[in-house]
């Protein structure tokens, strides 16, 4: 069985700081927990490295509908995670890779449906060794889309591309498939995963299946074909995928086009386009590079 890396993980419950607005009634709670294989405040950690930080949260009679992670070091501040929830209370595990700034104050504020907000803080700073990861290397898959005769489906860990049968037998393996469709007039050769309400009516045996795996392509962040062909570690993926930018589906995926994404099982990738054809009978031609 694959390892399975959770961005959300329900644990148990628990509280801590907060913040109000008049006072009368409890407010959200937020507290960065320590335990096994969690970051804890003042860690020093390499650049590259996976962090795990373990959030313990309560709306104490609300709804928490939206949790913000940010990071700041010398006046910048990036956006992490901006995740919408409709939970009374979480215990989760989130995971972020170590970046190269030297130092990262971390903050992750939540907000409950009566727009209370508590946050927590916590800093990290930066080891002398760099934790980059192995690659796999894909140089060449081929994918039909949806009214052709191929294959649909790709298995990034393994490197296999599945038909619609063998898709059924091992959903929990599909990262990713194709289809192409006019968007406004448009053509546009997509990727996307079976977690995509889109793919659904592209695929109708996806309808069937308990198993919907979700890949989060970044739409934004792109890189050059030679910056993918000189990529030898997992560092230049790393930098590349902003999960802010995480979306279902990738769109006008043509011949040059370069960009990141982020399986259901946390390993996070970069696709070049090699070449595509222009209807939904036709295949694309791509290339791979993922974390080992």
């Amino acid at each position: 069985m694959r390892a399975f890396v959770f961005s959300i993980i329900l644990i148990c419950s628990g509280i801590l700081t907060s913040c109000s607005d008049d006072g009368t009634a409890p407010k959200p709670t937020v507290q960065v927990a320590t335990g096994e294989g969690t970051i804890s405040e003042g860690d020093t950690i390499g650049e590259g490295a996976l962090m795990h930080f373990r959030l313990v949260i309560n709306g104490n009679g609300a709804k928490i509908t939206n949790l913000v992670a940010t990071i700041t070091c010398d006046g910048q501040k990036k956006t992490m995670m901006d995740f919408g929830l409709w939970k009374d209370k979480l215990d989760t595990i989130i995971g972020f890779y170590k970046s190269a700034w030297k130092q990262e104050n971390w903050t992750f504020t939540v907000m409950t449906e009566n727009r209370d907000f508590a946050s927590a803080g916590i800093t990290i700073h930066k080891g002398s060794i760099s934790a980059f990861g192995p690659i796999v290397n894909w140089p060449l898959i081929t994918l039909s889309f949806q009214n052709g005769e191929g294959p649909h489906y790709f298995d990034v860990e393994t490197g296999e591309v599945l038909t619609d049968t063998e898709a059924t037998t091992r959903q929990s393996d599909v990262d990713l498939l194709v289809y192409f469709y006019n968007d406004a007039g448009k053509p546009s050769p997509t990727f996307s995963s079976p977690g995509d309400q889109d793919a659904l009516s592209h695929y109708p045996v996806i309808g069937n299946w308990s198993t919907l795996t979700y890949t989060k392509y970044d739409y934004v962040t792109q890189t050059t074909p030679e910056a993918f062909d000189e990529a030898s570690n997992d560092s230049l993926l790393i930098k590349q995928y902003d999960d802010v930018w995480g979306r279902r589906k990738y769109k006008y995926a043509t011949a040059g086009w370069v960009f990141p994404f982020k399986t259901t099982n946390g390993k996070i990738g970069l696709i070049k386009v090699l070449r595509s054809d222009l209807d939904a009978s036709g295949t694309i031609d791509f290339a791979v590079k993922v974390q080992l």
